[in-house]
């Protein structure tokens, strides 16, 4: 017989169904794809129950990081230049930051760490998913880039992931950023043009995703496709949000400024106010491992991400 207060260490289906808010359909594809591992006490009991430290640990929300990832499955949006100023400017504020770079091309890794840098396999975020958390080696995969701010580096052998076909890879990042997770005030993820397997591992780790457009013909076109694969996730994680739409690389011309307006009036509230507008500041910024408000300051870029920042600690409730 089992002692009453070892239950404590695990949950009924009644409790499980209560804490993650399921049906039985989502309940049914749970246990068929292997997610949720049911047991038996004993051999004579007639309840099964579910361990846990094992459910929290792939469904509790996040108790001090925000986890963001910053994603559009179409390149040439500005993912990275977002990821990379946003983290600069946080830990010039003093929050402790850790960039992600799931990116195969690695552009987050050469921005804070040199053109020249290439991440060797075992040091990069590719062993995240080839080993399990307990044996990795953080001083190994997360280096420091500057005050306040950690990275884990990227490198093309990351396009491996995407050919591994089990559900188990899914949750590989976040067990890891649950091992890391009470180091830092923010955690950013710069996700791959891509709704891989790499995507899928960032929206079952973050709780808030932000997608960058930019007001061309094109942008839009896949924001179905992509709102659809996060709804898919909710399945998985209950706790994503789409924190907002960043209107990107704006221009002064006429399109732009028409699309603009039309993503505005499409997505509504999901619209970040601060718009990013296109500067060359910002694209030389990276060169000097700067982010545009210190390359500079009194530029239009550097006034964009200061507000961009600002809008964005205070739809996370942090000042």
């Amino acid at each position: 017989m089992v002692k009453e207060f070892a239950l404590n260490e695990y949950m009924t289906r009644e409790e499980l169904f209560e804490f993650l808010g399921l049906n039985e359909a989502t309940y049914r594809k749970y246990l068929t794809d292997g997610i949720l591992k049911p047991f038996k006490l004993s051999e004579s009991a007639k309840k099964f129950y579910f361990k846990r430290d094992e459910v929290e640990a792939l469904f509790k929300p996040y108790l001090k990081s925000k986890r963001i990832a910053i994603v559009n499955q179409k390149g040439g949006v500005g993912k990275t230049t977002l990821t990379y100023n946003t983290l600069i400017t946080l830990a010039n504020r003093g929050y402790k930051v850790l960039g992600v770079d799931l990116d195969p091309q690695s552009n987050l890794t050469k921005a804070f760490l040199g053109q020249d840098v290439e991440i060797e396999r075992d040091r990069s975020a590719l062993i995240i998913f080839e080993r399990e958390k307990k044996d990795i080696r953080e001083e190994y995969i997360i280096s420091r880039a500057r005050k306040n701010i950690d990275i884990i580096g990227a490198n093309i052998l990351l396009t491996g992931v995407e050919t591994i076909n089990s559900i188990d890879i899914w949750f590989k990042l976040k067990k890891y950023l649950d091992y890391i997770s009470e180091t830092y005030d923010f955690i950013i993820i710069d996700c791959p043009p891509s709704l891989g397997i790499l995507v899928t591992n960032a929206f079952l780790a973050v709780e808030y995703v932000i997608i960058p457009m930019c007001p061309d013909f094109y942008s839009p076109l896949g924001t179905e496709q992509l709102t659809k694969k996060l709804k898919e996730m909710l399945e998985f994680n209950k706790f994503l949000k789409l924190l907002g739409i960043v209107i990107n690389q704006k221009s002064h011309n006429n399109i732009s400024l028409e699309i603009a307006q039309q993503l505005k009036e499409r997505f509504g509230e999901m619209i970040f106010k601060t718009e990013i507008t296109q500067n060359v500041k910002i694209k030389e910024s990276p060169f000097f491992t700067k982010s545009v408000i210190e390359y500079d300051k009194s530029s239009q870029g550097a006034e964009d991400f200061r507000n961009f920042v600002e809008e964005l600690i205070k739809k996370l409730k942090m000042e």
